[in-house]
């Protein structure tokens, strides 16, 4: 009976041991798994971070360096493929504006009609100082004008006109005066009308504002009706100078 009553508590004290041991083996791998954790909590940490600092990273403005060759920062940031202003205008010398030849104007355009057109463009005179041939209708656009003088003898050759006994049969298209010359563009509604346009001029000549020398008329067909072209080159010295010099 004594026996198997130190038996048992030997059995008891020897599980109580092993318990105790087991206790402080389980503690221990308890203390190490504590120990751990803020390592693996740290590390997760850091890689959250990461792509914070990557999207920081590219937001934040990198400033171009300078360019090897000293150009323009602007072209050292241009991408590959493109073109830059600053390199458009290295590419484009600055040409200087074309100087008007000596002797010459700027041309301002004087509205043509399409009777006209083939007439006009056709006809050209002899340059008396080169000797070379010049269309007409590049002389007389690049004349000036005349202010104190073109502006009343248009008027007056267009009042006097519409005023003709034969204006009827005529539609006057346009009269230019610059210079030393006046252009009368005029439109017969036949091909009847001719003599008609001459007694114009003519009675035009007897005018005490009339002062033009030499007077040219073209005529050409154009869809049944008659364009006619005049030209009226004006005197150096007015009739009335002229007079009084004799």
């Amino acid at each position: 009976m004594t026996s198997s009553t130190s038996k048992g508590t030997a059995y008891v004290s020897l599980g109580l041991m092993v318990g105790v041991v087991l206790g402080w083996t389980a503690r221990g791998v308890v203390d190490r798994d504590e120990d751990a954790l803020p390592v693996q909590e740290e590390s997760q940490a850091a890689t959250e971070s990461e792509p914070a600092n990557e999207a920081r990273a590219t937001s934040d403005p990198i400033e171009p360096q300078a360019p090897p060759s000293g150009r323009p920062d602007s072209i050292a940031s241009t991408p590959e493929g493109e073109t830059s202003e600053a390199e458009i205008e290295e590419q484009q010398p600055v040409q200087a504006a074309p100087q008007t030849p000596p002797g010459d104007v700027e041309r301002r355009a004087i509205p043509v009609s399409d009777a006209h057109a083939s007439i006009i463009y056709s006809q050209s005179t002899q340059d008396e100082e080169t000797g070379e041939r010049r269309r007409i209708r590049d002389i007389l656009e690049s004349e000036e004008r005349d202010e104190s003088w073109s502006y009343f003898m248009e008027q007056t050759l267009r009042m006097f006109i519409a005023n003709h006994a034969d204006a009827s049969k005529f539609s006057v298209f346009h009269i230019e005066c610059r210079t030393t010359m006046c252009e009368i563009q005029v439109i017969g509604f036949d091909e009847s009308t001719s003599p008609d346009w001459s007694r114009i001029l003519y009675d035009m000549t007897v005018q005490p504002w009339y002062e033009f020398g030499q007077v040219g008329t073209t005529v050409g067909r154009y869809q049944g009706q008659l364009a006619l072209l005049t030209r009226l080159t004006r005197l150096t010295q007015s009739p009335a100078t002229q007079q009084g010099d004799q």
